[in-house]
């Protein structure tokens, strides 16, 4: 399986963190982002509609990794004082790619 070549430094680079003490933990979040974003639009990452004509992942869908690992690392806990609402960006960024049922 082709997947997307999500590094540390850019998850670092979208999240804002300069420190290295979570690097470890970031590093294991980006598969589970990946699987997450693969799960909700039901199809592969290396699916023709998310590639670029150069094989690259498409720029929305990289996004919507990165946004995930972000979900994934503010979020650690199971319970949260605040409330949690679904991000309408994410859903906006990968709605075209979703395989629709019939």
């Amino acid at each position: 399986m082709i997947s997307p070549e999500i590094t540390l430094d850019e998850v670092k680079k979208s999240l804002a963190i300069t420190h290295t003490a979570n690097d470890d933990y970031i590093l294991s979040l980006i598969p589970t982002a990946i699987q997450h974003v693969e799960d909700d639009i039901d199809r592969p990452l290396n699916d023709a509609i998310c590639l670029t004509a150069d094989g690259e992942t498409k720029l929305p869908l990289r996004q919507a990794i990165l946004m995930m690992v972000g979900t994934l690392y503010d979020q650690r806990t199971s319970q949260q004082v605040e409330r949690i609402y679904d991000n309408p960006a994410y859903a906006r960024l990968t709605a075209k790619y979703r395989r629709m049922g019939v």
